[in-house]
């Protein structure tokens, strides 16, 4: 293997999405809300930079696998 990554990104994660997780977690209240309390547009606007991160990773390995396709001759 010439590349080898671990990523983890939650790109389909919007504030909703974030909020009903959350509830759903099996957590003491008291966690529940100080997490819930943290999603606010401040943390969803670093969150969306993130995004960033993920989309310029994606084209990247779009760009190099595009490069690295082996061709019909090779066994």
């Amino acid at each position: 293997i010439a590349n080898a990554w671990g990523v983890q990104f939650h790109p389909e994660y919007d504030r909703e999405t974030a909020e009903r997780i959350t509830r759903g977690k099996d957590l003491p209240e008291s966690t529940i809300e100080r997490v819930l309390a943290d999603i606010d547009d401040e943390n969803y606007a670093a969150a969306c930079e993130t995004k960033a991160l993920f989309d310029n990773f994606t084209t990247y390995v779009r760009e190099r696998t595009a490069g690295d396709r082996p061709s019909a001759t090779r066994a």
